[in-house]
């Protein structure tokens, strides 16, 4: 078969469209995670740097069957988040603070934060219903007002709202035997000290430490921590954080600290910080100064009125929960008991450190009550005078 051929000559140039090489991953460097020699860089220090919510890339309605558990405060602001929430179509479930665990409604609860077993009974009706939320939101740590004076009141208060609720909600979670994975936001206010001009809730501090933990313990729970500042009720700062906290229960996150200051939102992080040895040769003990150590008969008490008794031959209040024989009575004790004694072990142990020069004053009394730690420092002020300093070992 013939075939035409075109009248011009070919070009002798190529336009080949090469492929393009392909991209090496720059992969971060590993951090290294052997022990650093120099002491100074072992440190870090929190800091807050402001950060924009990444909005969804596609936001979809949400569908009747999602379900939110929303643990409502007394400001009102749960009450805001709980009506945007169902205009989004979700399915909330309110729980609020009572005495007894009470179904109010199909969709608004009351239980007793003190009661663990109140959680583990709304968490199983709400699994019997196939509504076990895999969203939880804790408001209880949102409270009226920062008192500049902390009572004793308070402080138990929001162990019971905060710390302990969470704890309870967590464990009545972990007892459902699911793979499915919960995610609880905890907001609060009050909690984190963002600018220095901040005035916070030091009895809710206790609320970083749980929110750490859940996670560790269960790994099908994570938890995040959302501080704020209670706007005035009805104010456009109100529903703009209300907005900004429906954006955060819509995307998944790997902040987990979060704090929102007059609209703005920050997240915490960790910077490096170099400390260099001291300058001032001053000491921190005083030599045959009076040092009062909680859990002073254990092993890490024993340990400290050991230094202290052979560094600083120091007066040594060692406070211990259990009844401890009079200081008259150890050399009768010895003789009468076994050698391997736990007491007996003590006892000689205490002699060591009166032969090292320190001066010893055993009390009994438990560090949980306040009488008994009363009456243990009145009788260490009387027999050795204003203490220099405490070592808390108990526990």
């Amino acid at each position: 078969q013939r075939l035409p051929l075109p009248t011009y000559p070919f070009e002798r140039q190529r336009y080949w469209i090469e492929p393009q090489k392909q991209q090496q991953h720059h992969y971060p460097t590993p951090v290294s995670l052997a022990k650093k020699s120099d002491i100074s860089q072992w440190f870090y220090i929190p800091f807050w740097k402001p950060s924009l919510l990444q909005p969804q890339l596609e936001v979809e309605q949400a569908t009747p069957k999602s379900c939110v558990l929303l643990f409502v405060d007394e400001c009102g602001l749960g009450n805001k988040l709980l009506r945007q929430l169902q205009q989004q179509n979700h399915d909330v479930i309110s729980v609020l603070v009572a005495h007894n665990l009470t179904k109010l409604n199909e969709s608004e609860y009351t239980l007793n934060p003190q009661q663990p077993g109140d959680y583990d009974a709304l968490i199983q009706e709400l699994s019997r219903q196939q509504k076990l939320p895999k969203k939880i939101v804790h408001l209880w740590s949102v409270t009226p007002g920062c008192q500049q004076q902390l009572e004793f009141e308070k402080v138990e208060q929001a162990q019971t709202t905060g710390f302990y609720s969470l704890l309870f909600l967590a464990k009545a979670l972990g007892r459902q035997q699911t793979n499915d994975d919960f995610e609880i936001t905890v907001i609060s206010n009050n909690l984190q000290p963002v600018t220095p001009t901040e005035l916070v809730s030091p009895e809710k501090a206790t609320l970083v430490g749980v929110i750490k933990v859940i996670p560790q313990e269960y790994a099908n729970i994570t938890c995040r921590s959302i501080d704020v500042t209670v706007p005035a009720p009805g104010s456009w700062q109100e529903q703009k954080l209300v907005e900004s906290l429906l954006g955060e229960l819509s995307i998944s996150s790997c902040e987990k600290v979060i704090a929102y200051r007059g609209g703005n939102r920050w997240v915490q992080c960790f910077e490096p910080v170099r400390l260099e040895q001291a300058k001032s040769n001053t000491p921190r003990l005083k030599q045959g100064g009076v040092y009062l150590i909680t859990g002073g008969v254990g092993g890490i008490g024993l340990v400290l009125a050991e230094y202290l008794a052979q560094n600083y031959k120091a007066k040594l209040v060692l406070i211990g929960r259990k009844a401890f024989p009079n200081q008259q009575e150890w050399s009768e004790w010895l003789l009468t008991h076994d050698h391997n004694d736990s007491i007996s072990c003590k006892i000689r142990k205490l002699q060591q450190l009166q032969q090292l020069g320190a001066e010893v004053l055993v009390l009994a009394a438990d560090v949980t009550d306040l009488q008994q730690m009363q009456q243990a420092i009145a009788s260490a002020h009387s027999t050795f005078g204003p203490l220099n300093g405490v070592f808390h070992a108990a526990g």
